[in-house]
């Protein structure tokens, strides 16, 4: 039996608590350093409904990710009643509960569903997911279980505080209207699992006495990508090197690492070495020297949706020269005004945002010239004081200068703070390779969450 396998219980997150706090930086494609308190205040905005912090063992989460938010943001506004769950992009989402699908679409520039779940009385609960990648893969109606895959993890919709995430949310409806439930004992930068029971407990819900296996499959990037016995990483303790583009069944997870079956061998590897099977995702550089026009289609005649500065964009498709981004549609940003329906399309503008408003991120084509592909991508940390290790060259290759723990003397610093956004300049064995203050530099992978290239092996 797999550790994923059909049993009794779960583990609690309550048991892995970190006590680490959050940083939240827009629009940033450099490295940078905040300083954060030791501690957030836990506001309480008095907006959701409080359950008893028990183990009811009702709901289980709906994916392996990093808490990237709470009920709310730092440093106190609020987030009410939902948590920001990251992972890689096209990471699967399975339901928190079996239940009812009520809600599947694309609305307020998001892919979502809501899932409505069993009731005793005058309790109802509708558990919601939002920012998914594409169309929701269920539909309103369906009856599903713990095992179904309702969609794939994106970052559509309002989604730059935390990067690639779902916005997961617990509702208690009550005369056709739901008010949030406060998730409770859950912190900035936990680690949950998919077969972790969510705390709490909810009021006439039976606890859930069975979790089948909710399995997915990643393939390495990396051709270098070291498997080991355990989640240490310790050199005795690697069992082989799996190459590039290799399909690895993922049976258990932990703080960004997979334990994944290879060649008859089942072993840990860093997800950062790793993309989820089946996505399609690489670095954009915008090369345009002041902005660059986002088309509805990949067409010079196409009309013009918006417009872009030069950065870093997440790119999804690929039309001869042409690339399709993910790009943040604001007020600013839109060029859309004239045709009210891309509002409510994933590719197009956002007629009426405000300009002060958060953007939402959406589809549009690039044309040549003004973007290309890039080995650079952005990631956000997940863990706080995450350590940076100084470069080493071997074989006209870098790498990190191991061994990489914190007392090492290869460790030249630290990034203090969470979701600080960094530029991967590329990949080797699951860590990035970035420039810290003007020197390459090393980080490890696995504690961060970011989209994942598709080109494999990127030196």
């Amino acid at each position: 039996m797999s550790i994923l396998s059909a049993r009794p219980g779960g583990r609690s997150p309550r048991a892995r608590r970190s006590g680490l706090v959050a940083v939240a930086l827009f629009g940033v494609v450099a490295l940078m350093l905040v300083a954060v308190p030791a501690k957030e205040a836990q506001a309480d905005h008095g907006l959701h409904i409080e359950v008893p912090a028990a183990d009811g063992r009702q709901f289980v989460y709906p994916l392996p990710s990093w808490v990237a938010s709470t009920d709310h943001y730092y440093p106190d506004s609020p987030h009410t009643g939902s948590a920001d769950l990251a992972a890689p992009i096209h990471t699967p989402v399975y339901p928190a509960r079996a239940g009812t699908v009520v809600y599947s679409g694309y609305s307020g520039g998001s892919y979502g569903v809501r899932i409505q779940h069993e009731n005793v009385g005058d309790h109802t609960y509708v558990t919601g997911y939002g920012h998914l990648l594409e169309k929701p893969l269920v539909t309103v109606g369906d009856e599903i279980g713990l095992d179904t895959v309702i969609g794939y993890l994106g970052q559509t919709g309002n989604a730059n505080m935390s990067g690639p995430h779902i916005h997961f949310t617990i509702s208690q409806q009550v005369d056709g209207k739901r008010t949030p439930v406060k998730i409770p004992d859950l912190d900035f930068g936990d680690w949950v699992d998919s077969d972790d029971y969510i705390f709490g407990d909810y009021e006439g819900l039976d606890p859930i006495t069975d979790i089948p296996e909710r399995p997915f499959t990643v393939e390495s990037i990396d051709n270098e990508l070291r498997m080991y016995e355990n989640t240490t990483r310790k050199s005795a303790e690697m069992i082989t090197k799996v190459p590039a583009g290799e399909a690895l069944p993922v049976r258990d997870t932990h703080e960004g690492q997979y334990l994944v079956e290879y060649d008859g061998e089942t072993g840990w590897v860093a997800h950062s070495g790793t993309r989820p099977e089946g996505t399609e995702v690489f670095g954009v550089e915008i090369t345009a020297s002041v902005q660059a026009n986002v088309r509805f289609e990949p067409s010079q005649n196409s009309r013009r949706i918006g417009v872009v500065v030069p950065g870093l964009l997440l790119g999804y498709e690929r039309h001869g020269s042409w690339l399709k981004v993910m790009w943040p549609c604001s007020g600013t940003t839109n060029r859309a005004d004239a045709d009210t329906g891309d509002a409510s399309r994933a590719l197009g503008g956002c007629p009426g945002r405000a300009d002060d408003a958060a953007p939402f991120f959406k589809y549009g084509w690039l044309g040549p010239a003004i973007a290309t592909e890039t080995e650079d991508m952005t990631v956000r940390t997940r863990v706080l004081d995450m350590e940076v290790y100084r470069n080493t060259s071997s074989g006209g290759q870098n790498r990190p200068d191991c061994p990489c723990n914190p007392g090492s003397p290869s460790r030249i610093g630290t990034i203090d703070g969470m979701r600080v956004q960094v530029v991967a300049e590329s990949s080797r064995n699951g860590w990035y390779q970035i420039t810290y203050n003007g020197q390459t530099a090393w980080v490890k992978g696995w504690h961060t969450a970011g989209p994942q290239s598709t080109r494999p092996d990127r030196q």
